[in-house]
C-alpha cells in the first residue's frame, strides 16, 4: 500500500517474518513499535517514509488481537501523520521520522480499517467487533457493537455510519453520537 501526502510517499507492507530482536530479519527498521506485552504479535506491519524518492525513515507495527493485513482501508494519511489500524490497535505515526504518537485499543478482536471523517474531524475504525470514533489525539469518543462480526460491509452515509454483520443485518450508527440502531 502506497500513501502520499505533499513531499512525503508512504509505503506500508505486511512483514509477517519479522521477529523481535532477530538479527536474521530481511528488513531492518529504524524503529520497532509492539503493543503486545504477553504472546507473539499476529499482525507485523512495515512502515516506510520516502522524501523526494529516497528513504528517510522506518518502522515496524507489531500488534495482537486478530491478525490483519495491509490493504485499501489500513492507513489514512492526514495532518503530518500516518494513523494506522493494525492487530486490534489503531496508532498515529508522526510524518516523516515515524515516531509513534500514540497508540489506542480499538477493538476486542481487530481493526478491520480506519477511515477520515472531515464534517466532525475524526477516526472511525470499523472494528470487527464494535466501531468507533476516535479523536486526532487517540481518545475513543464512542464505541458501538451488534448482534454479531462486523464482516460483510462498512461506509460513511452522511453523518451515520452503515455497517452490516455477518447475518447480513445492517446498522446505522449516528457519527455524532454513537447511537446506533438496526436499519
Amino acid at each position: 500500500m502506497k500513501l502520499t501526502s505533499g513531499r512525503f510517499e508512504l509505503t506500508l507492507s505486511d512483514d509477517p517474518t519479522y521477529t523481535v530482536g532477530s538479527a536474521d530479519n530481511v528488513q531492518r527498521y529504524d524503529h520497532e513499535y509492539c503493543f503486545v506485552k504477553e504472546y507473539a504479535p499476529v499482525s507485523r506491519y512495515g512502515v516506510i517514509c520516502r522524501e523526494s524518492g529516497k528513504t528517510t525513515h522506518s518502522c515496524i507495527l507489531l500488534a495482537g488481537g486478530g491478525a490483519s493485513r495491509v490493504h485499501d482501508h489500513t492507513a489514512v494519511l492526514l495532518h503530518r501523520a500516518c494513523f494506522v489500524g493494525v492487530g486490534d490497535m489503531l496508532c498515529s505515526l508522526s510524518l516523516p521520522n515515524l515516531h509513534l504518537k500514540w497508540a489506542t485499543n480499538v477493538d476486542t478482536a481487530t481493526c478491520f480499517g480506519v477511515y477520515y471523517c472531515l464534517e466532525h474531524d475524526c477516526l472511525l475504525s470499523h472494528g470487527e467487533l464494535e466501531v468507533a470514533r476516535v479523536s486526532l489525539s487517540g481518545e475513543i469518543v464512542w464505541s458501538a457493537s451488534g448482534k454479531d462480526i462486523f464482516s460483510e460491509g462498512f461506509q460513511i452515509v452522511g453523518d451515520s455510519v452503515e455497517v452490516i454483520d455477518f447475518n447480513h443485518e445492517v446498522y446505522r450508527i449516528d457519527i455524532a453520537t454513537g447511537r446506533c440502531a438496526l436499519a
